[in-house]
Formats: structure tokens, sequence, C-alpha cells
């Protein structure tokens, strides 16, 4: 064991690395994200929907973190400034999501209705986003 990080109150549903391996990414039950440094310290909490965040993901170019919720938010946040730049509704509660730096930056998520969305723009404020 490596280490332990503990700060989340309810079952983490979903973690990943940042694309240069730096950081982590969770999400929880307890309707947080958060991000921690290997050393293990907690380098920032979002308290990002008014339920469970069931999925986590980071860009490859660093730049971006993707949350998906069950309140059906995908929530897209800067790496820098770790603030939100985009958000995103889906028909239902969102399950998973990706990321991709291609094409100028694509998300794709699924949700419990079995629909897929391929997002474009990350960087577009949020009503200008749109799924194809």
């Amino acid at each position: 064991l490596a280490r332990k990080l503990i700060s989340h109150s309810r079952p983490i549903l979903d973690v990943t690395f940042s694309c240069d391996g730096s950081s982590i990414l969770s999400g929880s039950l307890d309707r947080s994200a958060r991000l921690w440094d290997l050393a293990g310290y907690l380098v920032h909490k979002w308290e990002t929907s008014q339920s469970a965040v069931t999925s986590v993901a980071c860009t490859p170019s660093g730049r971006h973190m993707v949350t998906g919720s069950r309140d059906k938010h995908v929530v897209i946040y800067s790496s820098t400034s770790l603030q939100e730049v985009g958000r995103w509704v889906c028909e239902s509660a969102c399950q998973s999501v990706a990321a991709t730096s291609a094409r100028g930056g694509l998300v794709a998520c699924g949700d419990t209705t079995g629909m897929a969305y391929l997002l474009r723009g990350v960087l577009s404020p949020c009503g200008e986003w749109r799924y194809f």
C-alpha cells in the first residue's frame, strides 16, 4: 500500500489519474469530487451536485477535469484555475464520462436511459454546448 487517501464521507464511485500521473480525481456518493496529489494531500474539493458524483475523467492534454452525477449534470473544470468552465445536462442521471483533447475537446457521457452523448466545445460557454 503506497498511500491511503481519507476524506470522502461516503463510498467512492469512480477514480482516475491525471494525464501526467501527478494527481488523482475521485467522485463519491457524498456529492463531491476531490483532487489529490500523490502524497495523499487533498488539493481541492468540489461540492458538485445535489446527488452522487458517479464518474470522473481528465483530458489527455491535462487542461480539464470532468465529472458526471446522478442529478444529470456533466461539469467541466479547468485544471489550472480549478473553476467550472462548462456544464451539460443529460436527459437522466449521468452514469459515465470520458474526455479527449482531440477535435478541440470532446466529452462523451452516458445516462441511465441508455443514451450516449458526444459533446463538442469543452471551452464553450454553457449555453453553446452541442451534442451530435
